[in-house]
């Protein structure tokens, strides 16, 4: 995967899709290479949560993991909701409000 998405990088790819779940060294590594060699590269730091609903808390760290320490321009999660639960639809919207001020607060917001 990190080849391939190293590839897109040397075809001058506008944005690199980076799951914020995927080992972190090689995380790290293929960022310094995006931000070294093709920095004109928008980073977006993302996760998905298929098949099970996550609490608020829940989902502020993992807008906080897309975040990628400061790294990614973007942060972007994808949550399921359990039928009948229609009132948690602002869940992601609030989760991500409240990751922006606590990744502020910790000098890692996202790029934007």
């Amino acid at each position: 995967m990190f080849e391939l998405l190293k590839l897109g990088l040397r075809a001058g790819i506008e944005v690199l899709d980076v799951e914020s779940a995927w080992d972190s060294l090689l995380t790290a590594e293929l960022l310094d290479h995006a931000e070294t060699v093709h920095s004109s590269t928008m980073i977006l730091g993302s996760h998905h949560v298929v098949g099970h609903e996550v609490s608020i808390p829940e989902a502020v760290d993992l807008f906080k993991n897309c975040a990628l320490d400061g790294r990614a321009h973007g942060a972007k999660v994808v949550l399921s909701l359990e039928e009948g639960h229609e009132e948690h639809a602002t869940m992601a919207f609030d989760a991500a409000e409240i990751a922006s001020m606590k990744l502020k607060q910790e000098g890692k917001p996202v790029k934007m």
